[in-house]
């Protein structure tokens, strides 16, 4: 059941943009410079909150939400350009905060779905006797970054670039941290007079604070549980009580090299080979490798006649998946006993018997894109796009998975003077997936 608490609401939105920024050199010194600017951003007014109680049934309840957020940017840098290098620095300081009043709700009493009687009061952290609860609420963060960049020719056909980044995002509501610290380097040469290759390494480190998560536990007022916790009650479930480790806590490691070649006049070719490297500290998969082939080509048949294509082929292995998600071994055949829920299998006992793995990830991933563009005059053109995806992973120990799309689309464009434009066009999706679905259910 839902009830809205402010049916005759209207919801709306004022946005407030501010920008400002300047850039001045010292007399005397010509190849330094230094940039201050300043950026706020505002949104101010209502939306709705959505919030759940849930044991007897699920009660959605949606109430007004104010907001009164504000982003503000300081940037700060300064540049040195000499011949053939320059070197660049950037701070931003960024504070978001919330101003707008944080929503409460009253939880439901815990009750039995049929008898109403409060026998699963431990299952339930909050009751109505514990007062109005905050939900919805839209933490304050401040972040700080800073970036070094270097860029020369040495020798001056010989492009070299690095950069150096460090970021630390902290949530001023909860006190938790995101520190990220990243580098990337980049060298081109050319090796003949219309062709270059170019090498990219990219690594970052990013680091999530851990999080202590204390779970209220109350007891159950009535039933065979009365007077304990659902701790106390089943022992081999263990404490609620956890170490919440951020699964964004990673370190990729990207590492890409190019060919771009210009075999004719109005044509590019570019040829490239991708490897990333995923490594996660808190998750089951524990690390991701990502080999990528892509060509691009773009050329003129004749005049008016352009073709591009786009396509590239991956291999991924162990590609980010959900363990042990779905198909519990079955682990109690018959009835409970007593015909009550207390003393037969329970949702953790059930969830712990889960055996098979699900993803919606491939493994191997390939990608098609051709286009092509007639164009009988400066005023007159007709465009055919085909776009074409197929995922798959085979690699799953219960199911394969699998999606394939396909998009083709037809556009004309046609001027019939500089004040007048007509577009018309049709385009067709299909979309299929194909996945393992399971149910977890008690009754049947």
């Amino acid at each position: 059941r839902h009830d809205d608490e402010d049916p005759d609401a209207e919801f709306d939105m004022k946005y407030g943009d501010l920008d400002a920024s300047a850039t001045f050199r010292i007399p005397g010194a010509e190849a330094l410079s230094f940039n201050v600017g300043y950026h706020r951003l505002t949104r101010n007014g209502v939306h709705q909150g959505i919030t759940a109680s849930k044991c007897s049934n699920c009660h959605v309840n949606g109430r007004v939400k104010q907001m009164d957020q504000a982003t503000d940017d300081v940037n700060m840098g300064a540049l040195v350009e000499l011949t053939n290098l320059s070197l660049e620095y950037a701070f931003r300081h960024r504070g978001f905060s919330e101003r707008g009043d944080t929503n409460t709700q009253v939880f439901d009493n815990p009750l039995h779905p049929a008898s109403l009687a409060p026998v699963f009061g431990n299952r339930i952290s909050y009751w109505p006797t514990d007062g109005p609860q905050p939900i919805n609420q839209v933490p304050d963060k401040t972040k700080q970054s800073h970036m070094l960049k270097v860029a020369g020719r040495v020798p001056q056909k010989l492009s070299v670039q690095g950069v150096f980044n460090y970021t630390d995002l902290t949530n001023d509501t909860t006190g938790v941290g995101t520190k990220s610290k990243g580098i990337k380097g980049r060298v081109a040469f050319p090796i003949a007079s219309r062709a270059t290759l170019s090498a990219t390494v990219r690594y970052y480190d990013i680091d999530v604070d851990d999080i202590w998560v204390d779970i209220k536990e109350p007891v159950s007022l009535a039933g065979p549980t009365a007077g304990k916790t659902f701790a106390e009650f089943y022992p081999d479930f263990g404490s609620p009580d956890f170490m919440r480790q951020s699964v964004r806590s990673r370190t990729p490691l990207n590492f890409d090299l190019a060919l771009a070649w210009r075999p004719m006049k109005g044509s590019n070719l570019l040829v490239a080979y991708e490897r990333e490297q995923l490594e996660r500290d808190h998750f089951e998969v524990e690390e991701t490798t990502t080999d990528m082939f892509k060509l691009n080509l773009r050329t003129r048949f004749v005049r008016g006649l352009r073709f591009q294509l786009r396509w590239e082929e991956s291999w991924i292995d162990n590609p980010f998946t959900g363990q042990h998600v779905a198909v519990p071994a079955v682990v109690q055949p018959g009835p409970s006993p007593g015909a009550t829920p207390f003393f037969g299998l329970q949702y953790y006992g059930m969830y712990d018997a889960r055996q098979a793995n699900l993803t919606s990830f491939a493994d191997r991933e390939r990608l098609v894109l051709p286009r092509l563009t007639w164009s009988p005059s400066a005023r007159t053109s007709l465009t055919f796009n085909y776009r074409y995806r197929d995922m798959s992973n085979n690699s799953l120990n219960f199911s394969d998975w699998s999606r394939t799309m396909s998009s083709p689309s037809l556009s004309f464009w046609y001027a019939a003077n500089d004040h007048l434009q007509i577009t018309t066009g049709y385009n067709y999706l299909r979309d299929e997936a194909s996945t393992l679905l399971t149910v977890l259910a008690f009754d049947g």
